[in-house]
Order: C-alpha cells, then structure tokens, then sequence
C-alpha cells in the first residue's frame, strides 16, 4: 500500500495532476493504513504494544493535537503532505515488521519518535499558515524569511 501511495504521489506531481480533494483523500488512506496496521499489531502482538505504550500513546496524542489544530484553525483537517510525514511512512512499516516478526522493538520506538516529531511539526506549520494549504514540504517553507521582512520594512 505504501508503495502504490508513493507511486500515486509521484505521478500527481509529474502529470500535474495535484488537488485538494487529492490530498485530504491521501490523508484520509494513510490514517486508515495507520489504524488497520495498528489494529493488526493490537491483535497479533498485544503483549509487546502493551510494554510500548508510552511510545504509541504520545504518538497517537501528537497526530489528535494536530489534527484538533487543524479542525480548530481551517474546519478541516491539515493535509500536509511533509517529508517528514512521507519519511516516518516507511519508518512506521519498518517499525511494525520489526514488532511483528518479533525482531527488535527499536525501529518500533524510532517510527514512533519520528511520528511525534512530524506531527508537531505540521502542528507548527498550522499554527504559522494564515489558511489551511495542501503539501507544505517542510515548517521552513511557511515561515517567515528575514530578506522577506525587510523588503517589507524598507517598503513601508
């Protein structure tokens, strides 16, 4: 499903063929993708998520405060689309194989961390974008620059 999710993002962008309704779509698969694979883990290996709760539970309090800003500031949920976001995707598989076969619970504990830390990140990002915007890559293509300020100050 990752794969198809990549090849699907990569043709968008190649045939131009980006929208909103795509990316809120994309959105809504991941997080469907994300709660079948947690439920999975849930069922198969509860044992080992039980000892890993603190891990997934910050993770699944970071994707609520991020999805609450966004419902709070737009009406909708944000759609970001981040390298972050793309980057844990993997970790995020990796991470569940790993738990699954019973192999490491490591790659379990970084997918999360790196979870928590792109969904603070597209927390930040909402908190700095004046309206709600598909495919913001990373916090930094939303801040301010400081060349940007003083064009603006040398212009007042």
């Amino acid at each position: 499903m990752s794969l198809s999710d990549w090849i699907d993002g990569r043709l968008a962008r190649w045939l131009n063929q980006r929208s909103d309704f795509g990316a809120r779509l994309d959105s809504f698969v991941d997080s469907a993708l994300y709660t079948c694979l947690f439920i999975g883990m849930f069922w198969l290996r509860w044992d080992v998520l039980k000892i890993e709760a603190p891990w997934w539970v910050l993770a699944c309090l970071s994707y609520t405060l991020t999805t609450a800003a966004g419902l709070w500031k737009y009406g909708k949920i944000p759609s970001y689309h981040t390298y972050g976001a793309k980057t844990t995707q993997w970790l995020m598989l990796a991470g569940a194989v790993c738990l699954l076969l019973d192999f490491s619970v490591w790659p379990f504990r970084v997918a999360m961390l790196g979870t928590i830390l792109t969904n603070l990140e597209a927390t930040a990002i909402t908190w700095y974008l004046k309206e709600w915007r598909a495919d913001v890559l990373t916090l930094l293509h939303v801040l301010p620059r400081k060349n940007d300020t003083n064009r603006t100050e040398h212009n007042s």
